[in-house]
């Protein structure tokens, strides 16, 4: 499921850009990785995504980094890094950020739990 709705989420956003080409074509990527942090990122940022020379980063991340009981960071330290990550990719291209997506609190404390 979640394979498909990135590739929806990722075509939408190809076919939304396209329109203010004057050729018409984009080129999208996408450099998510299911279960990282934002501390993953940060380690494989250069790497997976710079190299790539974007003109556009679409960055959505944070809910593992709040929600997933094996990647979760107090939020002093997910600040900094979000910081971090910023600041590398505005070296090479301009940068979205992305709320995460909404969340049910008693399933997640529920899952913390465990």
């Amino acid at each position: 499921m979640e394979q498909h709705l990135s590739r929806c989420y990722i075509s939408c956003v190809s076919r939304f850009l396209s329109m203010y080409k004057k050729n018409n074509t984009v080129g999208i990527g996408n450099a998510g990785m299911d279960g990282n942090n934002t501390y993953d990122l940060l380690q494989r940022v250069g790497k997976n995504l710079l190299t790539k020379n974007p003109d556009l980063v679409v960055l959505m991340i944070g809910t593992n980094d709040m929600l997933n009981p094996e990647k979760a960071i107090p939020g002093t330290q997910f600040s900094k890094n979000l910081n971090t990550l910023v600041i590398a990719i505005q070296k090479k291209a301009r940068v979205i950020l992305l709320t995460i997506l909404p969340f049910y609190k008693p399933f997640i404390a529920e899952r913390q739990s465990k």
